[in-house]
């Protein structure tokens, strides 16, 4: 399984959780999608971003089993309209964090770890919460 196998099991995952959840009718914005963002709505944006690989283990020669570890971070921006608190953004943030939060994809190999989450604040119309969330791959070669 390579990336594009990880990042549709990372983009399934988000947003299966996260239209069956209590913020169901925020839409999304994908990576290198067309969107247009509401003019007075809360929306998030999610961001897949790789990072190093590595290889982590030394298998037979004969085999192909040496495991070349790859990690990442899955970034969701989270836009709550401007001078309602911050109540929202960070509610959205609980919900995203624990969509990801020691998730693992059996198929890809792809384990997440413990998301982040940093307050922004104002970006042009919005309030801006950030949530990250580090995880890896492993893969045969």
């Amino acid at each position: 399984m390579g990336y594009a196998a990880a990042h549709n099991a990372i983009r399934s995952k988000i947003n299966t959780d996260w239209t069956a959840g209590a913020y169901a009718a925020v839409p999304i914005a994908w990576s290198n999608a067309e969107f247009d963002p509401p003019s007075e709505d809360e929306w998030i944006r999610v961001t897949i971003l790789d990072g190093e690989a590595f290889k982590a283990s030394f298998g037979a020669a004969t085999n192909n089993s040496d495991t070349y570890r790859h990690s990442g971070v899955v970034m969701v921006n989270i836009f709550a309209p401007l001078n309602v608190g911050d109540g929202l953004a960070l509610a959205m943030a609980d919900e995203v964090a624990s969509i990801l939060r020691k998730w693992q994809h059996a198929a890809t190999k792809t384990r997440f770890f413990t998301p982040s989450v940093s307050r922004i604040g104002t970006d042009g119309n919005w309030f801006q919460v950030n949530v990250t969330c580090p995880f890896e791959r492993d893969e045969l070669f």
